[in-house]
């Protein structure tokens, strides 16, 4: 096998690896999220000194809507929202950065293969038209 295949070829396997991982990684979190999704349903704010006796506040748990708001009144959060957030953010940028490295990691092992294979489709319209044969 020539040197630019074993390249494709490795590099392919690593393309896949990187992803299967970013996909492990993914799943991680987003479990994660889920789990604290919940407890941050669950969670209410029954100990506050400004409610009334016996008032309860049910927390906003989605974790799009938090990140939106996190900007507008991050002290107004509780910790529980402030982890949803953190964690939803881990969970996009980690997805991005596997994506971006299984995409990239298979894009280079893929150039040596394609320069060689477009020399040799090259080489073989160089002898086609003078005549050579192989």
């Amino acid at each position: 096998m020539q040197k630019p295949t074993k390249i494709f070829l490795y590099g392919s396997i690593c393309a896949a690896i990187i992803g299967a991982a970013g996909f492990a990684n993914t799943h991680r979190l987003d479990s994660k999220l889920r789990e604290l999704v919940s407890v941050c349903k669950e969670y209410k704010t029954k100990n506050d000194p400004l409610l009334p006796k016996g008032f309860e506040i049910t927390l906003e748990c989605d974790p799009g809507e938090l990140s939106q708001s996190e900007f507008q009144n991050p002290r107004q959060l509780e910790d529980i929202q402030r982890r949803v957030i953190a964690t939803y953010k881990l969970m996009t940028v980690s997805t991005q950065v596997f994506v971006i490295g299984a995409v990239g990691t298979f894009g280079i092992s893929v150039l040596p293969w394609a320069w060689y294979f477009l020399l040799n489709r090259i080489r073989e319209l160089r002898d086609a038209i003078t005549g050579k044969t192989l």
